[in-house]
């Protein structure tokens, strides 16, 4: 009898196909726990404890995570918030306080709704007996909450990041390997010592952010290896503060400072790549205000690339003698930020007779036009003409609105000195009525401004609002 062959339809060939996946072992199960945890590191920290419900393999793999994130994400305004908010902390608590012997890699913990400081203080601790790395906590404002003193030596720690209102010792630091440090809304005091921050040789970047200072009169760091400092104090105090921070760093890079001074700020860098200034002015205070600002340009005068604020010239109305203010030789990009008065652009033009290698400026926000800004050719303090528009002046850029005169007479007279210009761009906002009728006229006017430089090209750019 003839052997017969049977032919499966392709519907029973994928059934069958199926079957003998389904009989299949499971190669993911099967691996070991290291790679498993590294497949589990790319998720979620919520998601991860959600693997504990796959199968006895899984059950208790989440407790050696070394990468923990956790935030609130509870909608305030449900009726079952509080029940939520319960639930969630207890859950933190659960993933934190039944971590297995192994280390913890990295913890964050940002949370929008008030916490217990005790429970806070329990969960940082947890981290520091597991050899943490990267700590990263964000607390409301309106509780002031209490720090371990194991975590000011904990020497795994090499990132460290405190956005909550907490108290700060710096003479109990011992942090050999700490490569970064912010700090927000801490009260960092004194009891011994002034020479903070110098038990963390490794420290490469500072963000100092609205601290307290308490108890200080004089406050020195000194990091050899610090490459950027972020340092910001937009307190509203009621006079200026005796308080002063002295920052000598000979590797810095990058330098940003907003500051309404109420602690004076000195900085000594040799290498600043950048640096963004942008400090308040106290016209009860203004001469001492302008020294402190003196104090500060003084400290960065390597700088090659320099933004600052209206505020910042304006602060050095105060300055009796601008010859005060240093000689930038590396400044190579000047940017002003936000809109110039009349005043400050007699500064800024001042301030251009000391940087003599300049090549670019940028008035990113224009020109303040009102009934108290009139400005005339005439009135334009160029009687010693700066050294950098004669020379080394490359691309002029700002930003302008149609009918106003003040951009037109500044860059004639920019145009009218600056022998090597090679380009000058006007930003021109194009929300305005009749649009391109205005543009057009505008940049006439512009192309019409004669120049010296047979290289200079005018361009007039759309900056939508």
């Amino acid at each position: 009898m003839a052997n017969l062959i049977v032919l499966k339809s392709e519907e029973q060939q994928r059934l069958s196909k199926l079957k003998k996946e389904d009989r299949r072992e499971d190669l993911i199960s099967i691996l070991p726990n290291a790679i498993l945890q590294h497949i589990l590191s790319f998720l979620p920290t919520k998601d991860i404890i959600r693997t504990s419900i796959l199968c006895k393999r899984w059950k208790n793999l989440w407790t050696s995570i070394s990468n923990i994130d956790l935030w609130d994400s509870i909608d305030i305004t449900k009726s079952d918030y509080l029940k939520r908010r319960a639930s969630f902390l207890d859950s933190v608590e659960r993933i934190l306080l039944q971590h297995d012997d192994s280390n913890i890699e990295r913890l964050r913990l940002s949370f929008k709704m008030p916490v217990n400081p005790t429970r806070v203080y329990s969960w940082i601790s947890v981290a520091i007996k597991h050899n943490i790395r990267k700590l990263d906590v964000s607390l409301p404002l309106g509780c002031i909450y209490s720090l371990p003193c194991d975590l000011f030596t904990c020497e795994s720690l090499t990132e460290l990041r405190l956005y909550m209102a907490c108290f700060f010792n710096p003479s109990l630091i011992h942090w050999p390997n700490l490569k970064e440090l912010h700090l927000s809304q801490a009260t960092i005091f004194n009891r011994s010592s002034t020479q903070f921050f110098s038990s963390i040789p490794l420290l490469q970047n500072l963000v100092l952010v609205n601290c307290e200072w308490e108890n200080i009169r004089r406050l020195s760091i000194s990091v050899p290896n610090l490459r950027c400092l972020i340092f910001k104090q937009c307190s509203d105090p009621e006079d200026l503060l005796d308080c002063e921070i002295v920052v000598r760093v000979s590797n810095l890079v990058y330098l940003n400072c907003i500051s309404n001074f109420s602690v004076n700020l000195l900085v000594s860098a040799c290498l600043l790549e950048n640096a963004s200034i942008d400090v308040f002015n106290y016209e009860e205070a203004e001469e001492e205000v302008s020294g402190r600002s003196i104090r500060m340009l003084n400290g960065i005068k390597s700088v090659r690339s320099l933004t600052i604020s209206h505020d910042s010239l304006a602060s050095l109305s105060g300055v009796r003698d601008l010859s005060d203010v240093p000689v930038f030789q590396n400044l190579i990009h000047l940017k002003v930020v936000r809109e110039m008065s009349r005043d400050t652009i007699d500064i800024l033009l001042d301030m251009m007779q000391r940087t003599p290698n300049l090549r670019i400026l940028e008035i990113a926000e224009g020109l303040i036009q009102d009934a108290e800004f009139i400005l005339h050719e005439d009135d334009l303090n160029f009687e010693t003409i700066p050294c950098c528009l004669r020379s080394h002046l490359k691309v002029i850029s700002m930003k302008a609105i149609y009918g106003q005169e003040a951009p037109i007479h500044l860059l004639k007279h920019f145009l009218k000195h600056s022998a090597d210009i090679q380009r000058v761009v006007v930003h021109y906002p194009n929300y305005t009525s009749d649009y391109m009728g205005k543009r057009e006229k505008f940049e006439n006017q512009l192309l019409m401004l004669p120049r010296i430089s047979e290289n200079c090209v005018i361009e007039v750019l759309d900056q939508p609002l």
